[in-house]
């Protein structure tokens, strides 16, 4: 008998090693959703994006569906694990893709061991998938690659999508990135359903960390770390122990600079979730929340100026500097500016009768896109503070019209680096996506 190809070999090894990960987790498991798109370029059909993904076992599958534009067409659909493993053999063995009610596809596709797995975490938005999770890339040889239709997408019985890539995120809830992230993607999903990570929540007095798990789970076989490091260097290392309870309060006096959350297995000591959050890059966990425990504006004066507040005795001769400021809170995590008070801190209130509205057409005039924020009065001590409170943006990047785009890091505003604006666009791209309902048990 003549021996498979080395690539042949090397695939089915590490499809071995992807089907053991399976049948680990298969307590979890019911049926696996299969999600595919081809697009037949020269007479021939070819793979733009396919995955699989074992749903939990008291997950509702979603509706098979199968949208044919003609030259286009979506589905998914769903099967067994050994019908699914079955499908990833031929792939390897026999070079070909073949899905219920979908056409034959010639599919040249490798695995390699050590780099073909990637771990993502549960607040990753790539797959509707909303629990950690590994992931099996295959290398899809170019031959049997297409990308997704740039131009519009309908027929007279089908909706009509400006492209293909909006119509498979729309149809099949994922988030890549641009057209050329859909070209012939190949992939297999390994779901961690024993926990995540659900939610953080930064407070003035500590961190609030909550854990969710799906029926059948218990947070006594999770175990959590976490590190702690605040503005002046100081550390904190704690465990987490969640026994009987899903949320753990951690006390902390002042903002973290550094924040890590690790969740694990107490059985198998694996990683299941993580966290990290770094006050100085202008990104975070989406499931990261920023809340402030109940101050007066007494006390948030009293503590100086820091990432989150700002001081100006009067409006500034060159008026963009509010500007300046605001945008470097909307594209941070918020913050307030105060009229009226010294760099140092001592309220000496304002002269213009108009300050109000005068700062109020300098945000709007010269930020963009435009700032959500509110302007108020308050009174200090007996004398009149202006207030500008400015929300974390939800459109970033914010900018200052004719002057870039800034940041707030440790106190001062900078310019945006190419590389951070570079990063806020891809974040960008990924969020502003069709939304994806929560996965209900």
């Amino acid at each position: 008998m003549k021996a498979a190809p080395p690539h042949v070999e090397t695939t089915v090894s590490v499809l071995k090693e992807l089907f053991s990960l399976w049948d680990s987790r298969a307590v979890f498991y019911g049926e696996v959703l299969f999600s595919s798109v081809l697009a037949k370029t020269d007479r021939a059909w070819r793979n733009v994006f396919t995955f699989f993904r074992p749903l939990h076992k008291c997950e509702q599958a979603p509706l098979s569906i199968k949208y044919d534009y003609g030259d286009f067409i979506i589905g998914q659909g769903v099967m067994s694990l050994r019908e699914t493993k079955a499908v990833l053999t031929g792939i390897a063995e026999r070079e070909q893709l073949l899905l219920p009610h979908f056409p034959a596809v010639r599919l040249l596709a490798f695995l390699y061991p050590g780099s073909s797995r990637h771990f993502w975490r549960s607040d990753a938005r790539n797959y509707p998938v909303h629990f950690p999770f590994s992931d099996y890339q295959f290398a899809v040889d170019q031959s049997c690659k297409a990308v997704p239709p740039s131009s519009a997408v309908w027929t007279h019985h089908l909706p009509l999508y400006p492209s293909g890539r909006v119509a498979i995120e729309d149809l099949l809830h994922t988030r890549l990135g641009d057209d050329r992230a859909y070209e012939g993607v190949l992939t297999a999903l390994v779901p961690d359903y024993r926990g995540r990570i659900s939610g953080i929540r930064l407070l003035n007095n500590g961190i609030s960390v909550q854990i969710a798990y799906p029926q059948g789970g218990t947070s006594s076989a999770l175990g959590a770390k976490l590190y702690y490091e605040d503005a002046q260097g100081a550390r904190l290392m704690k465990d987490l122990d969640f026994e009987g309870s899903d949320n753990v309060f951690v006390a902390a006096n002042s903002f973290p600079r550094r924040l890590v959350v690790v969740l694990f297995s107490k059985v198998s000591h694996e990683l299941i979730d993580e966290r990290i959050f770094d006050a100085e890059i202008p990104f975070r966990p989406t499931d990261l929340t920023i809340e402030e425990v109940a101050q007066n504006v007494e006390t948030l004066i009293a503590g100086g100026e820091s990432d989150s507040v700002e001081f100006k005795s009067q409006i500034p001769q060159k008026q963009e500097a509010i500007a300046v400021t605001a945008v470097a809170f909307a594209n941070q995590k918020g913050g307030r500016i105060f009229i009226g008070v010294e760099n140092d801190g001592q309220i000496v209130g304002y002269s213009s009768p108009n300050v109000k509205e005068a700062v109020t057409n300098i945000l709007r005039d010269r930020c963009e896109p435009t700032l959500d924020l509110e302007v108020e009065n308050v009174t200090v001590r007996g004398t009149a503070v202006l207030m500008v409170t400015v929300f974390e943006g939800k459109d970033k990047p914010y900018q200052v019209k004719e002057k870039g785009f800034y940041l707030r890091m440790q106190g001062t505003n900078r310019l945006v680096s190419r590389y951070e604006l570079d990063e806020i666009y891809r974040l960008k791209s990924g969020n502003l996506r069709f939304s994806v309902p929560s996965m209900e048990f």
